[in-house]
């Protein structure tokens, strides 16, 4: 009830229920995709091409495309055609992303649990980018929503499924009632912004600290800073983590990329 009542901004409840329904009307959870209009497909293919790990895959398939915008440009090219070939691209960058775990992440990121976590969230991100997109259009849902066969209990246990997912993240802070996670809305400059992030080749300095901030008991503070700037104290434990970041993590000095690239990695960002 508290989720359905305070949405804190992002999409309002009964459209995130009702995409995530449609969501889940085919088997493989992309359902949506044959949803996307001309607008729709410009905006997904912005969201993903501008993710520094998505690029990594989408320059495997067009080598000639020199930045994110072009990028973009080819994939909406590509899924104007055939919005169905998402989801293999999906099946495609998944596999990439494995293999580069496997490759950095010794004999840990061989285990079945670890794979089924980077599975997971590379799935949720990319279906919660197509209900970010056609949540900017509720009208058009209602036409395939009421097509549907067992509406009441597909509602049911979609907001059942939202519902438990914000439990789980609650119970830690002992249901604190914080902000709810819901979809939020699609930022159409995102390949701009992204531009600034940094390169794949500090991954695994970028993990190394984070790993710091959290044996130093600074993990929530390291949210707090990714989310907004600040972390709403003047923590000198936390002002000696920053001034140690490696240099690879700053560009000339400044700590932008380094936010901007833990916004879009941490798990929940």
């Amino acid at each position: 009830m508290f989720m359905l009542i305070d949405h804190s901004g992002g999409v309002p409840p009964g459209v995130d229920i009702a995409l995530r329904i449609l969501q889940n009307a085919d088997s493989d959870g992309f359902g949506l995709a044959r949803l996307l209009c001309s607008e729709h497909l410009g905006c997904t293919a912005s969201c993903l091409a501008g993710r520094r790990h998505w690029g990594a895959t989408l320059r495997a398939i067009w080598p000639q495309e020199r930045t994110s915008t072009g990028l973009a440009q080819a994939l909406r090219r590509l899924l104007r055609e055939q919005p169905a070939h998402l989801l293999a691209l999906t099946e495609l960058h998944i596999v990439a992303r494995l293999v580069e775990r496997w490759r950095v992440g010794g004999r840990a990121a061989t285990h079945p649990d670890h794979a089924a976590r980077v599975i997971q969230q590379n799935l949720d991100f990319v279906r919660a980018r197509l209900r970010a997109v056609l949540a900017d259009t509720p009208a058009q849902l209602l036409g395939p929503l009421l097509q549907l066969s067992g509406l009441h209990k597909r509602t049911v246990e979609a907001t059942s499924r939202l519902a438990w997912g914000w439990a789980r993240r609650e119970l830690p802070h002992h249901f604190a009632m914080g902000e709810p996670k819901s979809t939020r809305p699609c930022e159409r400059s995102l390949v701009a912004q992204n531009e600034g992030l940094l390169p794949i080749a500090a991954d695994d300095t970028l993990r190394t600290w984070v790993l710091l901030a959290i044996l130093r008991g600074q993990d929530e503070r390291l949210r707090r800073w990714t989310a907004t700037g600040s972390t709403g104290d003047r923590d000198s434990a936390w002002g000696r983590l920053l001034a140690e970041a490696p240099d690879l993590l700053k560009s000339q000095g400044e700590l932008g990329p380094l936010r901007a690239t833990l916004g879009e990695d941490l798990p929940g960002s």
